[in-house]
């Protein structure tokens, strides 16, 4: 029996083809161990790309919040004729400068988003199948040991 087969007998609690195995115990670890490490991964993944997804907006609002007075202070200014053309110029080109980078981290903000949540899927799946076959495995334990007592029979 293969480790796919058994995750697959695992996850249906089918003790006939898990009995046949006979090495089943060792096997049975290796597949838990196997899926704790899996779900460890996609937990691991899955929060690193929510905190870059995150950080990515933070960083963009405050830049944002940090030009708009910026801007209102240069219109100001511009206004009352105390900035020269020059001056002017610069300060448009760099206040762009920061809307294009904004723009640029909002579209990789959103593109991280989504692995994040197709991330969090995956790990939502596979944490599942873990637990399912967790529970098929200790119930398959528990129905040994049940016949070992039978087979003792009565105190």
């Amino acid at each position: 029996m293969t480790e796919k087969e058994l995750r697959e007998a695992l996850l249906g609690l089918d003790s006939t083809r898990l009995n046949a195995v006979p090495d089943a115990h060792q096997l049975t670890r290796k597949v838990l161990e196997r899926d704790r490490r899996r779900v460890r991964f996609l937990a691991v993944l899955t929060i690193v790309l929510w905190v870059i997804a995150a950080s990515g907006i933070l960083v963009v609002l405050y830049a944002l919040l940090a030009l708009h007075p910026e801007q209102r202070k240069l219109a100001r200014d511009v206004e009352r004729g105390r900035v020269t053309s020059a001056k002017r110029e610069r300060m448009e080109q760099v206040h762009w400068a920061v809307i294009e980078k904004t723009t640029a981290v909002v579209a990789i903000s959103v593109a991280v988003l989504t692995l994040a949540a197709l991330g969090t899927v995956f790990l939502v799946f596979a944490s599942r199948g873990a637990t399912i076959r967790q529970v098929n495995a200790t119930l398959l334990e528990i129905s040994e040991q049940l016949k070992l007592l039978k087979q003792a029979g009565p105190r």
